[in-house]
């Protein structure tokens, strides 16, 4: 998770890093927070199907 979110930090619209975190948070059971990262990656990405997938489950 750190490295994602350090990840994030340096580089705000990295994706990749937007998705492994938000599915990380999905398994924490931390939907809040993976909901967040689901929409900031759509937002980027709006084409994104894991992230409009990500968000369903959330």
């Amino acid at each position: 998770m750190e490295t994602f979110s350090q990840a994030i930090a340096q580089e705000s619209q990295n994706t990749q890093a937007l998705l492994y975190r938000a599915q990380t948070y999905v398994q924490m059971r931390e939907h809040e927070a993976a909901l967040k990262d689901f929409r900031e990656l759509l937002r980027l990405d709006p084409t994104n199907a894991k992230a409009w997938h990500g968000q369903g489950v959330a």
